[in-house]
């Protein structure tokens, strides 16, 4: 069963993401981008389908999900049976096999990314749930949906819950999902995740950078200690880092190829990032100032109007849904501006001792300022845009913890050891692959090519 639940999530997302194709030709899709974002989107559509299986009081089970997805993949067919076409023509051109181009340092990099994702996926599906948020909250979430065919679930009438339950509802979704389909553990989605996020990541770095430094740079996603060790884990920091990270990377392609294809998966992609947890609203405010920003320079404002009817309607829906069917409200936040200067240095230390210890995120934003510096003179022509994406999105991050209330709320250091710890994932993606395109980095790979095929 299972095999046949996830065969139609990866067709659902798939046929979304040649919808948004359309007749453009020049598009250049890798193989790796799409099994990435087809598990991802189909997956998250596949929550959005339960949210309205509920509004509309229609039970959530395995049949009436796989009907309405077989559906739209049947309309997306008929109606775009040129551009599918044209898809699998282009596949055996652009990867062809030349042996004398064979690359060995790709291929131990590949074989040691490999075997790491083996060892995270084997964990994964070998331990039970073990983290105390998933057994009291997103796994709990999902078994009693899966149980009840409903998001408003019996959890919420009797106050059992708990604070969790304030969660978007695509990882516990994603967790149903499992369970509908026969899984006995929900943590094959981590896992496929957490697998598609690095697909992504890959595909979408190759588009800039050679293969040598897409795989070199992936392998050092993959080992960054704390998001490998969280990367078998049923929790939501995972999901939320690969929906916010791949869709501001999208994002920024769209605002230099200026194609709609990346502007509709981009929206598509930070709606789910904002489906997935709250805070990630702040990548798509990014977002959007980017879009400001362009909205002003080319004098149109239709994108700006899209992307935020997109990307903002989850956020908006779950907090409307929250109050008037849950009867629940956010109320963690101090909701007015205020200063305290002893707050915001005990905030600044801990980002600093988190970020640069070397037993949570390794050499990884050691290298980014690092490209940084390297990059200085180009620094403003060299993906600029992508650049202020990230500081931009990091100083609202930053805010958030800043106004926490901690009345409401645990305590700012506690806060910060966690929370904060696990919400760098969110730019892990993002400076690795801002440090793989940057020209330096491309020039050095360049280098080691020349080298290897004897052009030095």
């Amino acid at each position: 069963m299972i095999v046949i639940g996830l065969v139609i999530v990866y067709l659902l997302g798939l046929s979304v993401l040649i919808a948004f194709m359309g007749k453009d030709d020049e598009l250049s899709i890798r193989i790796e981008e799409l099994a990435g974002l087809s598990f991802l989107i189909g997956i998250g559509l596949e929550t959005v389908f339960m949210f309205i299986f509920d509004l509309i009081h229609l039970e959530i089970n395995a049949f009436t999900l796989a009907t309405l997805s077989l559906l739209i993949v049947t309309a997306i067919y008929f109606y775009h049976r040129d551009t599918i076409q044209g898809l699998f023509n282009k596949i055996p051109g652009n990867y062809r096999f030349h042996f004398k181009e064979t690359n060995f340092a790709w291929g131990i990099l590949f074989l040691t990314v490999l075997i790491a994702l083996c060892v995270s996926v084997l964990k994964s599906l070998f331990w039970t749930t073990a983290a105390y948020d998933s057994i009291a909250g997103y796994d709990l979430m999902g078994k009693v949906i899966a149980t009840e065919g409903k998001l408003f679930v019996s959890l919420f009438k009797t106050g059992s819950s708990g604070g969790r339950a304030i969660y978007p509802p695509l990882v516990e979704g994603s967790f149903a999902y499992a369970y509908l389909y026969g899984m006995d553990s929900s943590k094959i989605i981590t896992s496929l995740t957490y697998l598609s996020l690095l697909l992504a990541f890959y595909g979408l770095s190759r588009k800039y950078a050679s293969s040598l430094n897409a795989i070199f740079f992936t392998l050092l996603l993959i080992v960054t200690p704390e998001m490998y060790s969280h990367s078998s884990m049923s929790l939501t920091n995972i999901p939320s880092a690969a929906y916010a990270a791949i869709g501001l990377l999208y994002l920024f392609i769209w605002f230099e190829k200026k194609q709609r294809y990346y502007f509709y998966v981009a929206s598509l992609l930070l709606a789910l990032n904002v489906w997935t947890r709250n805070d990630g609203i702040v990548f798509n405010m990014a977002g959007f100032l980017l879009m400001v920003y362009y909205a002003i320079k080319n004098k149109s404002w239709k994108e700006i109007a899209i992307y935020s009817a997109i990307s903002l309607a989850p956020f908006v829906g779950w907090t409307i849904y929250l109050k008037y069917k849950i009867g629940i409200v956010h109320d963690r936040f101090v909701t007015h501006l205020f200063w305290d200067s002893d707050r915001l240095l005990r905030e600044l230390r801990w980002i600093k001792s988190i970020t640069f210890y070397l037993m949570f995120y390794g050499l990884v934003f050691y290298i980014f300022i690092f490209t940084i510096v390297l990059n200085f003179r180009n620094v403003h022509r060299d993906k600029f845009a992508l650049l202020t994406l990230i500081l931009i999105s990091f100083i609202l991050y930053a805010g958030i913890y800043y106004q926490l209330d901690e009345v409401k709320q645990d305590p700012l250091d506690i806060m910060m050891s966690y929370s904060f710890k696990r919400g760098l994932f969110y730019f892990i993606p993002l400076v690795l692959f801002y440090s793989a395109t940057c020209k330096p980095v491309q020039l050095f790979f360049e280098k080691i090519e020349q080298f290897r095929l004897g052009k030095t």
